[in-house]
């Protein structure tokens, strides 16, 4: 017997009984999707690579292929054999992926069509589906997600496959195939750089992939993992700023990313593209600015710096945190604003255990009253670091070969983008937090799959509503960590300065 064919134990939460009406998540699935335009952008946004006559259109491979990652089946192979363990099931399946003919195309029909698509119009998908969270309100009806009026974008490079000249991907020709070696051993690595929109709250939005280009590399295969990292997010930082400020040209950005961006060309960069920033700062990278920071605290009474320090308690814990900041601290022609923060934990017996201590160079003035949204704002950077970890390790499978074509195993990466975007938002509504319970999400979206499989008269021809469905989200976690700064005392009178 199929495991998929049991009916999921306790520990899934997941009773058919009370899963009735509208409180079937799959219908409630197919209304969000249907609430964020999927299929009209894959439609507007993706151009169809096949001419003449054709039996599925773009937009349902397309989702076909989505599906496969969204439900964390982890394989194509997993995909299409629960999803064709009957009749009814593939039909339900098909049903969900804007197939009406009760048949799933098979992988070589999806292959064939993605190894053919502009892996740029695939980013565009990202970028309309920010559009349309933007224009339904999403971030003014829920301000806190924006802090400072402000879309943080996050920037992280992550190698996602790894070949050898055994494997069946074709190294030698492929362009993204980045060349390592190692005494006589020899690798290839596919890098990709994310952008996304992180917020309070832990939530993270996908908004654009950047695949590393062979080409582009100018750094020996011979030179540490770090030092490769490293060259293939400067290398593409430009390209991807601008990318962003032309397609958006008015929003607000601003960018949060690692010392490695600490030095001048990169803050210029910055500067050119119109982006706000929080660049961390570590002792060897700009030198000359710790060191005027490092005079400017011996100054008292210096109008340009402030402290400020706060106590409290979380979790039964006490907290001690220090905030202290320095503006216009001149560096090749800039003015950049430093923000030093530390942070200490103490048990109930005073003992200290727990210390952090973090520095960014700001593009903006900092003052007593914004040091603490400042110092939160930065701490969001390490959502986009978790992000890929999520994306290895909980279902999504990113590191599998969903295709050894090199176009096309782009295209799934940007999918597996889009379905982590679709779970983090839909499991966030209130018409699914009661559904979901204690669930994970792999677990919940699985449960999903299951309800497809089986309930195909429920979800199709009796529970998908006509009318327009609002969807509303719940961010009481979100608000409550902007706003614990109440339960803190400051030693100092918070001021404008």
């Amino acid at each position: 017997m199929n495991k998929l064919d049991v009916i999921p134990d306790s520990r899934s939460n997941l009773d058919f009984s009370c899963s009735q009406g509208k409180n079937l998540a799959s219908v409630q699935l197919l209304t969000y999707l249907k609430k964020l335009k999927l299929q009209k952008i894959f439609l507007l946004a993706v151009t169809d690579p096949r001419q003449g006559k054709v039996t599925y259109t773009l937009e349902s491979l397309i989702q076909t292929a989505m599906a496969t990652v969204l439900f964390r089946m982890g394989s194509k192979n997993a995909f299409h054999k629960e999803g064709r363990t009957s009749e009814a099931a593939e039909a339900s399946i098909a049903k969900f992926c804007g197939i009406d003919s009760g048949k799933l195309p098979v992988t070589k029909t999806i292959d064939d069509v993605l190894k053919n698509l502009d892996h740029e119009e695939m980013n565009e998908v990202l970028m309309r589906v920010f559009e349309i969270l933007r224009k339904d309100k999403f971030f003014s009806d829920h301000s806190a997600l924006i802090p400072g009026n402000k879309y943080h974008l996050a920037i992280d490079a992550e190698s996602t496959h790894k070949y050898t000249l055994d494997s069946d991907h074709d190294c030698v020709t492929c362009p993204f195939c980045l060349k390592r070696q190692r005494g006589e051993e020899i690798w290839y690595l596919h890098m990709h750089v994310a952008v996304s929109l992180v917020c309070p709250g832990g939530i993270r939005i996908p908004l654009y992939l950047y695949p590393i280009h062979a080409k582009s590399l100018s750094c020996d295969e011979t030179t540490s993992p770090e030092k490769f990292k490293q060259e293939c997010e400067l290398g593409a930082f430009p390209l991807i700023l601008n990318k962003i400020r032309e397609r958006f040209p008015r929003l607000k950005f601003c960018i949060l990313v690692d010392s490695l961006y600490a030095n001048g060309p990169a803050i210029k960069i910055l500067k050119a593209t119109r982006m706000e920033f929080m660049i961390v700062r570590k002792d060897g990278s700009m030198k000359t600015v710790g060191q005027d920071c490092d005079g400017l605290e011996k100054i008292p009474d210096d109008k340009t710096t402030g402290q400020i320090e706060e106590t409290g308690i979380e979790n039964g814990k006490k907290i001690k945190r220090s905030y202290r900041f320095f503006n216009e601290i001149d560096y090749q022609n800039l003015k950049l604003n430093v923000l030093r923060f530390e942070e200490a934990i103490f048990d109930k017996n005073e003992n200290k255990f727990g210390y952090v201590r973090w520095e960014w160079l700001v593009s903006w003035r900092l003052t007593k009253r914004n040091a603490f949204l400042t110092a939160s704002r930065g701490r969001m950077r390490w959502l986009e670091e978790d992000l890929f970890n999520t994306l290895k390790n909980r279902g999504f499978r990113i590191k599998h070969d969903y295709s050894r074509n090199s176009s096309s195993q782009i295209i799934w990466c940007i999918l597996i983008m889009l379905a982590f975007l679709v779970t983090e938002l839909f499991v966030l509504t209130r018409q699914i937090v009661s559904i979901k319970r204690n669930r994970s999400l792999k677990d919940f979206m699985r449960s999903i799959f299951y309800e497809l499989r089986h309930l195909y008269e429920k979800i199709f021809k009796e529970q998908i509503p006509q009318r327009k469905t609002q969807f509303r989200y719940c961010f009481e976690k979100t608000y409550f960590s902007l706003n614990h700064k109440k339960r803190f005392i400051a030693k100092e009178h918070v001021e404008n300065n």
